[in-house]
């Protein structure tokens, strides 16, 4: 590991960040299925200012996509079904990707 501190950079993502993300996706989501350039494209274009990268040395380490919806859809129950339930309960996801991110650094 290098005494040098490594350069992070917080941005809202754009559409060349795409083949970056779909690759983070393949290593968080290992499982469920990676995100598809299309589905990320989607994202990006509906709602810009809601989707942020963190780069650590230039690589993308995360991705945050953000949702407009109205206050009906948003305030009725939907956990049960939701994705981040399955990470809820297999935190050996989480440990991978944290294992990746102190590697990159």
């Amino acid at each position: 590991m290098s005494n040098k501190q490594p350069k992070i950079n917080i941005r809202n993502a754009d559409y060349d960040d795409i083949p970056g993300i779909v690759e983070l996706s393949k290593k968080v989501y290992k499982k469920m299925g990676s995100y598809k350039p299309e589905m990320v494209r989607g994202q990006i274009s509906h709602f810009p200012d809601g989707c942020f990268v963190v780069e650590i040395n230039n690589v993308i380490v995360a991705y945050s996509a953000s949702l407009l919806i109205d206050e009906k859809q948003a305030l009725e129950p939907h956990l049960e079904n939701h994705y981040w339930k399955w990470f809820w309960y297999h935190p050996c996801q989480w440990r991978e990707l944290f294992v990746w991110l102190r590697n990159l650094c």
